[in-house]
């Protein structure tokens, strides 16, 4: 068995098997590719039971599960306690009860989302339950990325015998989430560099020297920089239902081909959407069209484009007329708070260090006196 084309530009590794393909590997850096990496499986006709244990579940289960549940016919779950003692035939047994109870067939599908030892047992069951159906694995700790995933290896322990019950079963696919590497405890982290270390020792002096070069790095576990498209305000340019146009633009512009574009690129590119435009519309159309004023920059008048300090009084002055685009002081203040809420309920873990530092980021502002929200 051996990859064909090392790792293509795309960050996918086909795995062959004399000359035929078997497997790929893809390499990504969130879970929201998943899907799109499995279409081939058909998945919309299969029933899908997503293994675990008890460490990784209230990390990524819920995130995974919600992915299958969009698409297959029905989707299952089967966790059990973490660790190798419960490597055993009798965890097999409780899972292989679950998908009879479920009526799973030989179509069917079994999803490993954990360790090694998740990974081993999944492809166990999965190789001999109703002899033989598949399995993807979506391993989430370093040594099972680099090793236990990759091959077909699966097994049990055995009373005090490690892997003494087991059989070659291939994967369908290997989904490697870099970003769950930034979870793991120092201990399991490390370890799982130890065999990273041996690949480089046994197989190839640059990939090693490339690992010592880069080591604090390594430790630091550092990631790339991560993408985010943040779509643009909606303008203040109300129908006659009270509602905002979309398509509103300056010199009847058509200022929503932005948007478009935005929500296109993300899609396309894979990466982060906040559409600021959305929530921003939706904000605005609470205010509603009698009190939009009191967000925008003034237009014309003495204190064009600043922050009254009597910003009632001066609203009350007929040479005075609001923007339909820009914020004043309190209109930013909103919209920020907007921002804060899109990226604390993304569901990408790789938002997750910024989430930690967005508490208390923002100096509150006071709204005017008269704006009374709906």
């Amino acid at each position: 068995m051996n990859s064909k084309n090392n790792l293509e530009m795309n960050n996918k590794i086909e795995i062959c098997n004399e000359g035929k393909k078997a497997y790929d590997i893809v390499l990504r850096d969130s879970f929201a590719d998943l899907l799109d990496q499995m279409e081939f499986l058909e998945i919309e006709k299969k029933k899908v039971c997503i293994v675990t244990e008890s460490n990784v579940a209230p990390i990524y289960l819920k995130e995974v599960c919600e992915l299958i549940s969009s698409k297959a016919s029905k989707t299952i779950t089967f966790s059990f306690e973490a660790g190798e003692k419960h490597k055993q035939l009798k965890t097999i047994e409780a899972l292989y009860e679950e998908l009879i109870i479920n009526h799973f067939d030989r179509q069917d599908l079994l999803i490993a989302l954990g360790g090694g030892v998740v990974g081993d047992m999944t492809g166990y069951a999965a190789a001999t339950y109703l002899r033989g159906i598949d399995f993807v694995q979506v391993p989430t700790t370093l040594l099972s990325q680099v090793d236990s995933s990759i091959g077909g290896k699966t097994g049990v322990d055995f009373l005090q015998y490690k892997n003494m019950v087991g059989a070659f079963h291939q994967p369908k696919l290997v989904y490697i989430n870099t970003t769950t590497l930034k979870s793991l405890p120092e201990r399991e982290y490390f370890s799982g560099m130890g065999e990273v270390i041996k690949h480089g020792l046994i197989k190839d002096a640059d990939y090693y020297e490339w690992i010592k070069e880069n080591i604090d790095a390594i430790k630091a576990r550092e990631h790339e920089a991560v993408p985010v498209i943040v779509t643009a305000v909606a303008r203040t340019v109300f129908d006659n239902n009270g509602k905002l146009k979309d398509g509103a633009g300056l010199h009847g512009g058509d200022n929503f081909c932005y948007i478009r574009a935005a929500r296109q690129l993300a899609s396309e590119c894979n990466v982060v959407l906040l559409d600021l435009f959305e929530a921003s519309k939706t904000l605005f159309e609470k205010v509603g069209k009698e009190n939009i004023h009191y967000l925008m920059s003034i237009k014309q008048g003495i204190n064009k484009g600043k922050w009254p300090e009597d910003f009632d009084k001066e609203m009350l002055k007929k040479e005075t007329v609001s923007e339909d685009t820009h914020l004043n002081k309190y209109g930013a203040y909103l919209i920020t708070n907007e921002l804060v809420r899109l990226i604390m309920d993304c569901n990408n873990r790789e938002l997750d260090a910024l989430k930690k530092n967005m508490t208390g980021t923002i100096q509150p502002v006071e709204p005017p006196e008269k704006l009374q929200l709906k």
